[in-house]
């Protein structure tokens, strides 16, 4: 998708694959990307707002992923800052935001999602069952789980969101977005190299920042690339 970008692919450009061979998340982990299992999915855009903003992006994907799922779900999926959407406490989906752009100007920003939808089980790595999760093994009894159906209705459901925060601003996202937020309210660790702070998170940001109140009292904005975030 980098390269479609760079060569001046439009705005609203998707790329959507069966499989990835080299599928990665947050922080350069890898992603299993399995043929025939989930939805890979890259989006392009061209936003006219300033490169700050760009995280917001981020928090308004991961609202239309949550609209677009819920109905087939005999639960509600909840959001984990910065980028994972997590079903019955387990991770079902991880979205990874890139972008290009200059000091005051966006050149393209890329939305990467990746969803598990018909994994087993035992489909993971032994390490990742207990963390990890797909859409099949949550479904409210008769539905019909349909790859290319839920794909659309992601578009569908992020369109309005994404426009909506270009146009206005992150205000209304934002709102959806904490109301589905497993995190806000949470002891949780700040992981940064070897350093690991406790801390509670607060809120978050109209640039997507999470806001946390340190063990001393005072409060810290965080930004999704300078730290990992583990609960207690």
């Amino acid at each position: 998708m980098k390269a479609l970008a760079n060569a001046g692919a439009p705005h609203g450009t998707v790329v959507i694959a069966n499989e990835q061979t080299k599928g990665r998340g947050r922080l350069g982990r890898e992603w299993a990307s399995t043929a025939d299992k989930g939805i890979w999915m890259s989006v392009l855009l061209r936003p006219d707002i300033h490169p700050s903003r760009v995280q917001s992006i981020t928090l308004a994907a991961a609202v239309a992923v949550c609209r677009a799922i819920e109905p087939v779900l005999a639960e509600k999926p909840g959001i984990k800052w910065p980028n994972d959407i997590l079903v019955a406490g387990r991770k079902a989906c991880g979205i990874l935001t890139e972008l290009s752009a200059e000091v005051e100007k966006v050149a393209w920003v890329i939305v990467g999602m990746g969803l598990n939808t018909h994994f087993k089980p035992d489909d993971f790595p032994e390490e990742l069952r207990s963390k990890a999760t797909s859409l099949s093994q949550h479904l409210v009894r008769g539905a019909v789980l349909d790859r290319t159906w839920l794909a659309a209705e992601i578009l569908n459901q992020f369109e309005p969101v994404y426009e909506d925060f270009v146009r206005n601003g992150p205000e209304a996202m934002l709102a959806e977005w904490k109301e589905r937020s497993v995190t806000l309210g949470k002891r949780v660790e700040l992981i940064h190299g070897q350093e690991t702070v406790p801390a509670l998170a607060l809120d978050v940001g109209e640039d997507g920042r999470l806001v946390v109140q340190l063990e001393d009292g005072s409060t810290r904005e965080v930004f999704s690339g300078e730290i990992s975030l583990r609960y207690e």
